[in-house]
């Protein structure tokens, strides 16, 4: 088992509070949280954080259906059931009496200050983050750092345990600040132990994403498995080749974790429709044996009319020894007020393998 990082726990004590297909450069709400004062904006980011409400959510659900993906063989390209589509998610299941874990991906777009202010929004995606142990959130847009920091304080209002991995504000080089987003990596603390603090990709050396990848490791605590996360929310006009340096982005984490030999990438590639062709992503090293995309091409993940899997789980090739074989589109609500994309999810065993 790795040793756990020692890093202090943020205590909050906060008041109630563009899509990929949309990606336009502008700040929207990024402009208009900056006009909002909260306590959020105090805290840093790069530390977990807790809701500091108490109470423990402990595991329990069924197990879903399973898709037609298979570790082992990247890349699928038959999409068979969308296992989980408008179902209710259940976040540690499990065959038999091996638990397992479900690690799941989320772009909630433009989440901002506005989408913070609608109740009945903010209800929907409370009970959706609360039905995984393990969320990567991408598209957060609020300088002030409240709409992160009062979605986790909303999370644990009913006594759950959730803890917020929140990355600085993604765009840092000088040509990409009007893209400027965070990520947060959510997850519940009685299933799953942060062991780094998160860190965005240094990406200074050549540019080569739009918005930096953000990179932190886990565990989870019954039954060992150890894995590094790795979320991005690609460009879309750039998708194919910043999906190409995702690649780079592995092997660097895997020189910071030397001792780590799970690699999960997830989150809004943009990897379909007019983005990235399943021509154009055959060619990349990413699509190569020692990958395996566990989301198929055929997949939809967006609300819009076309079918569009922008959003993937990719795993290194040791990783599939862990995979459980089955995923899921988590097409639990209609509303563009929510999301224009559904979470997607992988299942995980529990133990190290």
């Amino acid at each position: 088992m790795h040793k756990q990082f020692a890093a202090g726990l943020v205590t909050l004590s906060l008041g109630v509070l563009g899509s990929c297909s949309n990606d336009t450069g502008t700040l929207n709400e990024n402009e208009a949280g900056s006009s909002e004062s909260g306590d959020g904006g105090a805290a840093q980011a790069g530390g977990p954080v807790t809701g500091g409400l108490g109470g423990t959510v402990g595991p329990g659900g069924e197990a879903g259906d399973e898709g037609n993906s298979s570790a082992g063989a990247p890349p699928i390209d038959e999409l068979g059931d969308q296992a989980g589509a408008g179902g209710e998610p259940p976040g540690v299941g499990g065959v038999g009496n091996t638990p397992t874990v479900r690690i799941a991906t989320f772009n909630i777009q433009n989440f901002g200050p506005t989408k913070l202010s609608r109740p009945e929004v903010m209800a929907e995606l409370v009970e959706i983050v609360r039905g995984y142990p393990f969320v990567a959130v991408q598209e957060i847009s609020d300088v002030n750092q409240k709409v992160p920091f009062g979605f986790l304080e909303m999370i644990n209002s009913d006594g759950a345990s959730y803890e917020m991995l929140l990355s600085p504000r993604s765009g840092l080089e000088s040509d990409d600040k009007t893209y400027q987003e965070q990520y947060a990596f959510y997850y519940d603390a009685t299933v799953i132990s942060a062991q780094s603090e998160g860190q965005l990709y240094d990406d200074s050396p050549n540019d080569f994403f739009v918005r930096e990848p953000y990179v932190a490791r886990f565990e989870v605590l019954d039954g060992g498995f150890t894995f590094v996360a790795i979320t991005v929310h690609t460009q879309p006009d750039g998708a194919v080749a910043e999906i190409g340096h995702l690649e780079d982005v592995v092997n660097w984490a895997k020189d910071e974790f030397p001792d780590e030999d799970d690699f999960i990438v997830l989150g809004d590639l943009n990897a379909g429709c007019s983005y990235a062709s399943p021509a154009e992503l055959d060619a990349l090293e990413l699509r190569t044996s020692d990958y395996v995309w566990i989301v198929p091409d055929g997949a939809d993940t967006n609300l819009a009319m076309s079918m569009c899997a922008y959003d993937r789980v990719i795993l290194t090739a040791s990783t599939s020894t862990n995979y459980a074989g089955a995923w899921g589109v988590d097409a639990s609500f209609t509303s563009t007020m929510v999301s224009d994309h559904w979470p997607v999810w992988a299942e995980f065993w529990a133990v190290e393998r």
